[in-house]
């Protein structure tokens, strides 16, 4: 087959799926803005946080680069060091024969200095954009640290942008430095609907030691080096800050554009992993993540004797004041780790939430059958009566196999939850629908479950021989969900170089297709009845235009 042919088939193929379905579309970062626009990108990318606006039809994407694909700059090259990238990426429309494109990418980091990581966004009205995250100093925003204060190993860093969609472009004005301990990771930001307060949620510690290794928010290393993570020792931490008024920017510097905390609340504990957080209209917080250790005040566990696992919880704090209004604790059998990895909800539901993770001993599991399984559960949190857990349901492996649920995404009516996650090292998910085996590595794993009768509409595993991890989840406008992630392998295009990892964003129709069940000539993945094969073809690379 010629290079002609070969492009004049993808083209039609991308073309042909998005008419027959307007969705679903895949596609996988890893070839350059360089001006042949065909070159492999040297450097690894790693998703972080997406966020759909259903106005616009686009979903904006953060995460950490060490590659030069959403750089603008002419030329660019991988580095050595972590920075973050941004990106706006218009969504074909239902019944049309339009692709994805890039409205506008970007690299934000000091390129060769230091290392600089971004894992948690808010959207104002389409035009501003609120990134948390972290930084070495020397960073973007260093110049912002207080005089007379000590430098740290890792600070916080929350940037303000603004968004302008009719001429695509996310000028950095500045932001906050969090630098009151050794090392700080912003893990979850969220907004009242005009901008001006913001709430973040981030893992702290006094220990001076960075981990190299990038802790994944169930607790257990993952096999890729991402900078941004935190020591042991972690104490949480919820912020409070006004935006200030009639912010000027320097024309050559940036400006803090956040007051000082109106409140802080910490929690300690041995450890303590964020896994979301969910501004109320009461104006209250919900948080959620993971605890090792006790804390009686923060979610008092129910179990007698010395508790050396983990535990999920769900918290409400009054976003007045900072006070803990309710708690809840997943506890559900002692030396047993339950984690919670993510949290959502109904739009402007503020009763009813889901929290996905996984579990050891959260229901009847056979211990032959999953070792570790993901669950979902549905939690009720009624003003003055607290929290309580309304049910739950897992997504347990074939033989022994490791599973982890990590995001989840709830339809306009609520009446269907999208679920996701991660099988390890192989692992088959045990459903009627899923054959195997797999073709190795981890892969990531998609469900629909109904809310009234608890029973899965579809669940699909798609992966390569590589490795695949997920990072979001999203519902659009047609109530399609939106995948964000990474992989090692031949996702949604050819990866020439295995040693890397590229991001992909791809969506599933309400009933569970994917561009993936369409046969290509790549390399065949795991998803359900009969296998299929994933789709070959490469993005176009981001641009201005």
């Amino acid at each position: 087959m010629t290079m002609m042919t070969y492009w004049f088939r993808q083209i039609l193929f991308i073309t042909l799926t998005a008419f027959a379905f307007g969705k679903p579309f895949g596609i996988q970062s890893g070839q350059g803005i360089l001006s042949s626009g065909i070159e492999e990108d040297g450097g690894s990318s790693f998703a972080g946080s997406m966020l759909y606006n259903a106005e616009h039809h686009v979903v904006f994407l953060t995460g950490s680069t060490y590659g030069s694909f959403w750089s603008l700059q002419d030329g660019a090259r991988e580095t050595a060091k972590s920075n973050c990238f941004v990106s706006i990426l218009k969504l074909p429309e239902e019944g049309t024969q339009h692709n994805v494109t890039w409205l506008y990418a970007d690299r934000l980091g000091t390129a060769t200095e230091v290392d600089e990581s971004c894992s948690s966004m808010v959207n104002i009205d389409s035009r501003k954009l609120y990134i948390g995250g972290s930084s070495e100093e020397g960073g973007l925003l260093s110049s912002l640290r207080h005089k007379g204060t000590k430098r740290a190993t890792q600070y916080g860093v929350l940037l303000d942008l603004d968004v302008h969609l009719t001429s695509p472009s996310t000028p950095l004005l500045g932001g906050r430095l969090f630098h009151s301990t050794s090392v700080q990771s912003i893990r979850s930001v969220v907004a009242a609907p005009d901008g001006e307060t913001i709430f973040v949620a981030s893992e702290d510690s006094d220990v001076s030691v960075q981990n190299p290794s990038f802790p994944s928010t169930n607790g257990n290393l993952i096999k890729k080096k991402k900078y941004g993570s935190t020591s042991k020792d972690t104490f949480l931490r919820v912020s409070k800050l006004q935006r200030k008024p009639n912010v000027t920017v320097p024309s050559l510097n940036f400006t803090e554009t956040f007051e000082p905390h109106l409140w802080t609340k910490e929690i300690e504990a041995a450890e303590v992993r964020v896994a979301g957080l969910e501004l109320l209209s009461s104006g209250s917080l919900v948080l959620v993540g993971s605890i090792l250790g006790e804390n009686e005040e923060f979610a008092p566990s129910d179990m007698v004797g010395i508790k050396n696992d983990w535990d999920g919880f769900i918290t409400q704090f009054d976003g007045t004041k900072g006070g803990i209004l309710a708690s809840y604790r997943i506890d559900a059998s002692l030396g047993k780790d339950d984690i919670i990895n993510g949290i959502c909800r109904q739009k402007g539901q503020d009763k009813i939430f889901y929290v996905v993770g996984r579990t050891k001993g959260l229901a009847d599991v056979d211990p032959v059958a999953s070792s570790q399984s993901a669950f979902l559960a549905r939690i009720l949190i009624i003003e003055g009566d607290g929290i309580t857990l309304d049910w739950t349901t897992q997504i347990n492996t074939k033989q022994g196999g490791q599973n982890v649920g990590l995001r989840c995404a709830v339809t306009d009516d609520g009446r269907q939850v999208y679920v996701g996650g991660r099988t390890i090292d192989g692992a088959v998910i045990d459903h009627p629908s899923i054959v195997g085996p797999s073709h190795g590595g981890d892969d990531i794993w998609l469900g629909q479950i109904d809310t009234d009768s608890q029973n899965w509409n579809w669940l699909k595993q798609m992966g390569t021989s590589a490795d695949e991890d997920l990072s979001d989840l999203q519902v659009d406008k047609y109530n399609n969900v939106l995948v964000f992630g990474d992989t090692s392998g031949n996702f949604q295009r050819h990866n020439k170089r295995s040693e890397k990892t590229d991001v992909f964003v791809m969506s599933l129709t309400r009933n569970g297709e994917s561009i993936n069940d369409q046969p290509s000539p790549v390399e065949e993945v795991l998803i359900s009845n009969p296998p299929v094969t994933s789709p070959d073809y490469s993005t176009t690379s981001p641009t201005t235009s």
